[in-house]
């Protein structure tokens, strides 16, 4: 357990032979959450490493909210950071490197040479797309303005239909008909 209580690397912790399908199939959307979000990552299946089973047989525990953590599981530096019910809540509201190390090397997915490009001064990453840190562009504002200037020309709903006394008297009959 030496290994993986030193090394700074993120770890996924799944178990493939456990005979459940939800467990690939988180295990698949917890892999893509951490792609989305370029964190480079390791993956150990706990059915055929002794060690992680063992760490995360003790360590998982259970989260703030006092619910037991099931696989799959994020680990770093040997701590347990969560399962996938954290990560997908995380991922939600933007939290997620706030928990996490960023740890590049030979072995983590990508490795240290195909690491993604860090994002430009100007707000673009390497691939030349916006980065996800910046605010939408404003090109919806000159239709906006546009609209709020036409807005007169716009055609008015018809008003509310006026009932007569009589015919509010006849809809309620709850309502006297002698006054």
């Amino acid at each position: 357990m030496a290994t993986l209580t030193d090394d700074p690397a993120l770890y996924i912790f799944t178990s493939l032979t456990a005979g459940s399908s939800h467990i690939v199939t988180a295990t698949s959307r917890l892999e893509t959450i951490l792609r989305a979000n370029r964190v480079p990552f390791k993956a150990i299946d706990i059915a055929t490493d002794q060690k992680a089973r063992m760490l995360w047989g003790r360590r998982a525990g259970k989260d703030g909210n006092g619910r037991v953590r099931k696989l799959p599981g994020l680990v770093q530096e040997g701590m347990v950071l969560g399962d996938i019910v954290e990560i997908e809540e995380w991922n939600e509201y933007h939290e997620l490197k706030q928990h996490l190390k960023i740890y590049y090397d030979e072995n983590t997915i990508p490795n240290i040479n195909n690491k993604y490009p860090r994002p430009r001064c100007d707000g673009r990453t390497g691939w030349g797309l916006p980065s996800r840190n910046l605010p939408a562009p404003r090109l919806l504002l000159p239709v906006l303005l546009l609209l709020r200037r036409r807005r007169h020309l716009l055609p008015r709903p018809p008003p509310p239909r006026q009932l007569h006394r009589r015919a509010l008297r006849r809809r309620h009959p709850w309502t006297s008909t002698r006054t």
